[in-house]
């Protein structure tokens, strides 16, 4: 009966997915804008009051936008890879607000993630997606959305006739969106015989172990992928920075050992400091062999930054240092060229060792900041005991099973003492549980059957049988994490002003060092101000430089676009690190207003 009851709901849903479809267009009307009861949709700086923007008519800063009776807006969390600076975040959201259909939208330079409000009639997820990628960014990868899901499951004693099979039957599996399937990183004929399938499935029509019992019936083993610790993006991207950086400081120590050490030993000075003709020492062929290497190798990823930037006209951090590193190199090679003598190849090195240094330490610093938000799901309870029903409700069999095995319509028994395993509603038993972990509330509430359980909630007393409702990402749990994830995203007043400075910073800075150079030029030309060497052009030019470069790189934007989301990923992080059920409280009481 439990079954048959499951496949008529999974039947009413499909109904009403295809009337949504058929009657999505020509439905929705239009109401005045200043109307008082009509709803605003605001983008823009946040207190003001509700008739001063029905009466600014938009000449207030704000975008105002008319909400339909039945406007289709949605609201979706975006991971963008490739953000290195706040300028960058700024060119996505002034791209795409030039897009039709795209309301508003907010990026997070800490976390890469963004929150874009957009009108589905107008624009799809996968539009805004494909327009992301266009400014030159990484693919963004949807993050949370309650009716779509994706899993990873380890295949193993596969064939290649087999993987045909499977792959025909999953794609005809009503429910399967999209599917992969991928070789795990490994040598040797284990390796060979398993294959990691990334499934991307609607929850509401299909669930785990049907997908597994899909896959098991051609006789491959499958499970759950877990997915090591060396595969993940901020792993690699962690790893390769660091290995960057201590490349760039093992082909910098030679360098600066030949610039600032051997000039004040006599035996050593003799060695690196001969010319090989006049005006050419050997250290400065040591340092050019050296420094080529850390400029256009280690220092690429600056040059592909700054492309993509000026590509777009727009400036960012990359321009900075491609624009202080490349004139002390390209410096000291004319130096080589003509024989100068000095050189700037240790400034350049530097500065690029410097940089990655930084890299590193902020990816780590990140990389602990979301780590304690990852701990929220692990709260959940871990497993899960689901039973089979026969006609007059007795347990027939019951299984032990994963939390996230579990499929909308399970029925699972929880026992005294333990953790609801999924929200879902009482069919059977009567308990006391607590839910202080999500509303506060240190008094135990009664639950009799027809009462709402969620998820993660404590079993205090009595048996019960639920049926599984939310499962995924759809649970009050998972939300609660979207919202703090979405809350990371949201821009304080300030940073709205920050970002105005931000968008005109780099060609202001580079204006200011232009200036710089120039001042001190003139004022050693006309002999205002004295060279402590002499009067040598060659001398004061170099000093010149080095100022001129000095406000390139120490004038970063990085700053003052990272200010405020810092103290707001910090924020909530600490949040979530030392009042969790605080953090779980209020989330809940936002999630019940919305």
């Amino acid at each position: 009966m439990e079954s048959d009851a499951l496949a008529a709901e999974k039947e009413d849903e499909k109904e009403e997915l295809k009337e949504q479809k058929q009657n999505k267009k020509g439905k929705s009307k239009e109401i005045k804008l200043f109307d008082e009861k009509t709803p605003l949709l605001v983008a823009g700086p946040q207190g003001k009051h509700d008739d001063h923007l029905r009466n600014s008519d938009g000449q207030v800063g704000f975008h105002v936008c008319k909400i339909q009776e039945e406007a289709n807006v949605a609201k979706t969390l975006l991971h963008v890879g490739g953000l290195d600076c706040n300028v960058c975040a700024l060119s996505i959201e002034q791209n795409l607000s030039k897009i039709p259909g795209v309301i508003n939208s907010s990026f997070n330079l800490l976390s890469k993630r963004a929150n874009i409000v957009y009108d589905k009639d107008l624009i799809s997820e996968e539009d805004i997606i494909t327009e992301v990628k266009k400014v030159g960014f990484e693919a963004a990868e949807k993050i949370h959305d309650p009716d779509k899901s994706s899993i990873e499951f380890e295949l193993q004693d596969v064939t290649q006739d087999k993987l045909i099979r499977v792959e025909y039957k999953l794609k005809q599996t009503l429910g399967v969106l999209s599917m992969e399937i991928r070789q795990p990183e490994g040598k040797g004929k284990e390796a060979s015989a398993r294959r990691v399938s990334k499934i991307q499935y609607n929850t509401k029509l299909v669930g785990l172990r049907d997908l597994m019992d899909v896959i098991s019936q051609e006789g491959i083993r499958v499970s759950l992928y877990e997915k090591p610790e060396g595969e993940s993006k901020g792993y690699k991207k962690r790893k390769k920075l660091i290995q960057l950086f201590f490349i760039s400081l093992l082909l910098s120590i030679p360098i600066m050992f030949l610039e600032w050490v051997s000039p004040h030993f006599r035996a050593l000075h003799k060695v690196f400091g001969h010319e090989i003709v006049k005006g050419l020492p050997i250290s400065n062929i040591l340092q050019f062999i050296f420094c080529v290497p850390i400029q256009f190798w280690i220092g690429r990823n600056f040059y592909v930054g700054a492309f993509k930037a000026l590509k777009q006209k727009r400036a960012n951090v990359d321009v900075l240092v491609v624009l202080s590193t490349s004139c002390a190199f390209i410096y000291s090679v004319f130096s080589i060229i003509l024989r100068m003598g000095d050189s700037l190849f240790v400034e350049s090195a530097i500065l690029i060792t410097i940089i990655y240094l930084g890299k590193v330490l902020e990816n780590i610093s990140k990389g602990k900041t979301a780590q304690v938000l990852k701990s929220l799901p692990s709260l959940q309870a871990t497993t899960g005991m689901l039973v089979k029903l026969d006609q007059h409700g007795e347990i027939t069999q019951e299984q032990e099973i994963s939390v996230k095995l579990i499929q909308r319509g399970d029925i699972l028994k929880v026992l005294p003492g333990t953790k609801i395993p999924a929200d879902g509603n009482v069919i059977s038993g009567e308990a006391s549980v607590d839910e202080s972990f999500i509303t506060g509330e240190s008094v135990p509430v009664k639950k009799k059957p027809g009462d709402k359980v969620i998820g993660a909630t404590v079993n205090l007393n009595g048996l019960l049988l639920i049926r599984a409702e939310k499962v995924g990402s759809d649970t009050m749990l998972s939300r609660i994490v979207a919202l703090v994830e979405e809350a990371q995203t949201s821009k304080a007043p300030i940073q709205l002003f920050a970002d105005k400075i931000s968008n005109y910073f780099v060609p202001a800075i580079f204006l200011f060092s232009v200036i710089t150079f120039s001042i001190w030029m003139i004022l050693f030309s006309t002999g205002t101000v004295k060279y402590s060497t002499g009067d040598r052009f060659q001398d004061y030019f170099v000093f010149c430089l080095l100022t001129a470069i000095t406000v390139l790189v120490i004038a970063c934007p990085c700053a003052l676009g990272l200010a405020t989301p810092t103290a707001v990923m910090v924020g909530t992080t600490v949040g979530v690190k030392n009042g969790k059920e605080t953090t779980l409280h209020y989330c809940n009481h936002l999630l019940q207003v919305s």
